[in-house]
């Protein structure tokens, strides 16, 4: 059984002994930014020894959840040499490693990245004979890109109440959730009504929670829908340590109707910065819908490669992208024309106006 100290109680402990040991090293962790987080990149440091001669450490590192302050990790380096003067140091060469998992999230050692929360990460030199120094703690955030993806029904869909089905895609990067379950909330909506108030402000109709699977057949024992009449519904991912909701779409319920593009592709919707983005798995052809409320026609296209915490801007030939009219808007963009753009790699589009609105999607290029 663990035993748990508030955060701010952990960290002045370990800052009162540092400073009892004397500092003759500090620590300057760097902190990785961007949505995914690899464990390797929390090695990346910066240490200064002030003495004249080159010291052996061990290096002690603690994750401590900010939500709980509770210790989920705690890890030791082996031993090491550190030089006189200031020098980037990594997991390279503080190789092996032991990592002790203390919440199921971070159970064993085969995790390549951190999951989704936000964390205090704090470091420790150890000398030889017991002393302490170079204590530095820094905050670190992991977000969930891109919360459940919902498939079906689409989005002002037009269905038959005898053959309602809901499914849905994980949220992304998927390994950031581990051990996800979901929820669902289905409510009608009056007229006027957007999906989104409708769900914030009417009654549920029907909810189920703890599911396990993406997809969800309506059950013959629940509430019987009715024809001609307008539902929304959302999904939550969470696990103990997060939850992450998608965007809300409606339906109508009546006889079937299947909406597509003119072409018959299916486009993944550019959603408006601070809304859960879409997501969309393209092997060639990255293909999205945008709805132009606005007269402009030009907008700048920018595509970020966030693969492994990185936050790395490609250049897009603004040749390669079509004027936009009001209204639906349905691009396709040949991805092997973008100078950079590599297989495997994670990216976000995002599309801005003249006014610095942003709108974005997440793709995995396979």
């Amino acid at each position: 059984m663990h035993y748990y100290r508030p955060l701010g109680v952990i960290c002045v402990i370990m800052l009162t002994v540092a400073r009892l040991s004397g500092q003759d090293m500090s620590v300057q962790a760097l902190p990785p930014d961007g949505a995914l987080v690899q464990k390797s990149q929390l090695w990346n440091l910066m240490i200064t020894n002030t003495a004249a001669s080159v010291q052996s450490r061990k290096l002690s590192m603690t994750v401590i959840d900010r939500k709980s302050n509770r210790r989920v990790l705690s890890a030791l380096s082996n031993v090491f040499l550190v030089s006189p003067g200031a020098r980037l140091y990594q997991l390279a060469d503080m190789m092996p490693v032991m990592y002790n998992a203390l919440s199921p999230a971070f159970n064993g050692t085969d995790f390549d990245f951190l999951p989704a929360g936000d964390y205090q990460v704090c470091y420790e030199l150890l000398g030889d004979k017991g002393s302490r120094s170079g204590v530095s703690c820094v905050p670190v955030s992991v977000k969930l890109l891109s919360g459940p993806q919902l498939q079906a029904p689409q989005n002002n869909a037009r269905v038959s109440v005898d053959s309602l089905a809901f499914s849905w895609t994980p949220p992304t990067p998927e390994p950031l959730l581990p051990d996800a379950l979901y929820a669902i909330r289905l409510v009608h909506v009056e007229k006027g009504q957007t999906a989104e108030n409708a769900l914030k402000e009417n009654p549920v109709l029907f909810s189920a929670d703890q599911l396990s699977s993406l997809s969800l057949l309506y059950p013959a024992t629940a509430t019987r829908l009715e024809n001609n009449r307008h539902y929304a519904w959302k999904v939550t991912a969470y696990n103990d340590q997060q939850e992450v909701v998608s965007v809300s779409w409606s339906f109508e319920t009546g006889d079937p109707a299947q909406p597509k593009a003119t072409d018959g592709q299916v486009y993944t919707k550019l959603e408006k910065e601070g809304v859960s983005a879409g997501y969309s798995l393209v092997s060639r052809y990255l293909r999205f819908s945008f709805d132009n409320e606005s007269a402009d026609s030009l907008f700048q296209v920018t595509f970020i490669d966030v693969t492994g915490g990185r936050h790395e801007q490609l250049p897009v030939d603004s040749s390669l992208i079509p004027r936009f009219i009001r209204g639906i808007n349905h691009v396709q963009i040949d991805l092997p024309a973008i100078p950079g753009v590599r297989k495997k790699h994670l990216y976000e589009l995002r599309l801005t106006d003249a006014r610095r609105q942003s709108w974005k999607m997440t793709f995995q290029y396979q």
